[in-house]
């Protein structure tokens, strides 16, 4: 009778281990029972790439911005082609930038051997110059140095006996013409132009 309950209870426990088996490989068998693969989540590279990105949107626009646009054409028969070139702003649209006497002066032909006088009080060479001469009369002088402006494209308006005005664009030149005195026993001829020799003519040109 004994041998019988242990051999029950041994038939028991194997049939028990058996099936519990079977159960184990059709749960973990089946493909749907596996948890689902979850997408990798954001490296810390494409987290910095993503950071950056309006940043160097931003350089972009910057160095777009930096730039000029200007027609040039490629040949005689083609039609212009824009091309994009570094802004260089020109002379005149920088601040602060004046014309000085030398570029009111440029491409005059100074007559009548007029040379620069120095130790003149105010005369810069920047606003305002003083030139001389002894080779020839007072109305030689005036006569030949308007024909010279009015040569370059100057308009001229007399203000005085030997005195004028030159216009040119926006610019403006005062000139005065005067004849130095005779030399006294002590300073000079004329106090105003020291440096001028007695009987020169002296033209006094600025800007207006």
């Amino acid at each position: 009778m004994k041998v019988l309950v242990v051999m029950y209870w041994a038939w028991f426990a194997i049939s028990v281990v058996v099936l519990a088996g079977r159960a184990m490989r059709r749960i973990f068998g089946r493909s749907d029972l596996l948890p689902a693969a979850t997408p990798p989540g954001p490296t810390a590279g494409s987290v910095l790439m993503d950071s950056l990105a309006p940043r160097v949107q931003e350089r972009a626009a910057w160095a777009v911005a930096d730039t000029t646009w200007a027609p040039i054409a490629e040949s005689a028969s083609e039609s212009a082609t824009v091309v994009r070139t570094t802004r260089q702003p020109a002379r005149s649209t920088i601040a602060g930038a004046r014309t000085t006497l030398a570029d009111a002066l440029a491409g005059v032909a100074m007559p009548a051997d007029l040379a620069p006088l120095t130790l003149v009080n105010g005369a810069d060479m920047i606003r305002r110059a003083v030139f001389a001469t002894t080779s020839t009369t007072l109305e030689r002088v005036d006569a030949e140095v308007l024909a010279e402006l009015e040569r370059l494209g100057y308009d001229l308006d007399r203000v005085g006996p030997h005195a004028s005005l030159a216009r040119r664009g926006d610019g403006a030149l005062a000139l005065r013409f005067q004849v130095i005195g005779p030399q006294p026993k002590k300073g000079p001829a004329n106090a105003n132009y020291p440096t001028a020799p007695a009987g020169s003519v002296v033209l006094d040109v600025e800007l207006a």
